[in-house]
This record gives C-alpha cells, sequence and structure tokens, in this order.
C-alpha cells in the first residue's frame, strides 16, 4: 500500500486538524471533501528532500526546461515530448537547487548529513493514550538524533521560530520523536532542525529544537490533540456555543496604565 494512501494518523492530519478540525473531518475521515494540490512552494520542497538524501541536484532525476523555451511552439512541444514522463523544472528553479546545495555544503554543522545514502524512515505505531494508529516519515535518524529538513520562506532565525510554532510544527516533531520512541526504541532523541530558505539569500537555519519543545509542552500538547481527534465529534464542534469576547493579550498590554481622560 502506498505510504500516503494508508489509513494511520499521520503528521500532517495531525496539524491539519489543530488548524481546521472541519476540514480535517471531511478530508481524512468522511473522504468527501478533496485534499488540496500540492503547491509550488511543496513541490520545491520535496524536491530539496530529494537533493540532500541524493548528494546534489546533479544527481535529481529531472529535466531542466530550457531558457527562453516557449512550449506553445512547434520545438517547445516538440521538446515537451522528448522528454515525456520526467519532472521538469524552470532553469530559475534550477539555480535555486544549486544555491541551496552550496549553502548547505558551506555550513560545517550540516554538511555531514548531506548525501549519505539515508532515506526517509517510515514508523508505524499505536499512541498509547488514545488507541489511535499512527503512521510517520522522518527525514533522517543519526545517532539518535532526528534531524528534519525545512524549507521555509522565513526571512530570518527568528521568524523561522515563529512560523515553525503557528503552524504547530512543534507538534508535529514531539509526534515524531513519539513514533521514533516506539518504534526505535530510542528515548528522547534530540531533535535538529535545518531551516533552508527557499528564497531571497538561501540562508540555512540550524536549530536544536529540543529545548524549545520542553517550554512550549509540545509533547502534552500533541498527545491532548491525537486524544482529540479520538473523540471528535462534528456535530458538536458545529453546535458553538454563544462565546464572550475578549481582549487579546498582546491588546491588554498595549493599553496597560492608561487612564482615562476627561473630556
Amino acid at each position: 500500500m502506498n505510504y500516503h494512501s494508508r489509513p494511520e494518523l499521520s503528521s500532517s492530519q495531525l496539524a491539519l486538524f489543530l488548524r481546521d478540525p472541519i476540514t480535517f473531518y471531511h478530508t481524512c475521515v468522511l473522504g468527501d471533501w478533496p485534499k488540496d494540490e500540492p503547491t509550488p512552494a511543496m513541490q520545491f520542497g520535496t524536491l530539496v528532500h530529494s537533493m540532500i538524501e541524493l548528494g546534489g541536484p546533479d544527481r535529481l532525476d529531472i529535466v531542466r526546461r530550457p531558457e527562453g523555451l516557449d512550449l506553445r511552439t512547434k520545438e517547445g512541444k516538440a521538446w515537451r515530448e522528448s522528454v515525456a514522463g520526467k519532472e521538469i523544472v524552470s532553469e530559475p528553479d534550477w539555480l535555486r537547487l544549486e544555491r541551496v546545495w552550496t549553502h548547505l555544503l558551506a555550513c560545517s554543522q550540516v554538511r555531514k548529513f548531506l548525501g549519505n545514502g539515508h532515506v526517509e524512515r517510515e514508523l508505524f505505531w499505536r499512541h498509547q493514550r488514545s488507541g489511535i494508529d499512527c503512521r510517520a516519515k522522518v527525514d533522517q535518524l543519526s545517532d539518535g538524533v532526528l534531524i528534519d529538513w525545512k524549507t521555509t520562506s522565513a526571512a530570518s532565525e527568528e521568524e523561522f521560530i515563529n512560523q515553525a510554532v503557528n503552524m504547530h510544527y512543534d507538534i508535529r516533531l514531539a509526534f515524531y520523536r513519539d513514533g521514533i520512541e516506539d518504534v526505535e526504541n530510542i528515548q528522547r532523541p534530540k531533535i535538529l532542525v535545518v531551516g533552508i530558505q527557499s528564497g531571497g539569500g538561501h540562508e540555512i537555519y540550524p536549530l536544536e529544537i529540543t529545548g524549545l519543545m520542553e517550554e512550549l509542552h509540545s509533547e502534552e500538547r500533541m498527545h491532548r490533540a491525537v486524544e482529540d481527534i479520538s473523540t471528535f465529534v462534528l456535530e458538536e464542534y458545529l453546535d458553538r456555543p454563544i462565546k464572550v469576547a475578549t481582549a487579546p493579550p498582546w491588546l491588554v498590554r498595549k493599553f496597560a496604565g492608561m487612564t482615562e481622560v476627561n473630556v
């Protein structure tokens, strides 16, 4: 069975539930809503992952589209027919891959993990607290360390961390770690996240994120989210009571200490 068509709960499904429980239920449980097609950013991220596994852009099984070639012309159609069945990348995307690879090699903290024959590891286990069967595909395990390669549009390490937290990335990493502990019997593996800037200067952000996850209680939040999935009832979720609106903390802090002005 193809990995992505398997019935177990995946980390991407867990993230979708946290972000949008209704869409999760229709796409992943009922299956009556179509799943989103991969975006160009996701497709580029897949190419970067393959490049890291294989050891460079030249080892990718892709075809570079000649710069300036119009696929609507006779020459363009003939070229497309000659490469039928192969993945085509534009010249700008090829240059992006080359730049990313150059910068990965320049970073001594991650260079040792590149192109060393590793492949993504598929894990299948049962979540103990909920009884839900789970699956995960982790990028790399090396000497008890989980290494996760993550393409990003963030312009700095700080922005990358903020984006990751907002998108529940820390909970996905806790989900990976739960599978590693169960299947690989590696207790409390450290986690190294390598942020790879997909645009701009193509910077590399190597981050040891284990401590951050402890600060955010990511593991407990992951367990609770999986338990929430096991007891989720769409009708109850839709039948919401009226909630009293309160000011967000940042707004309260902004106006803290202000006194009333008499008119």
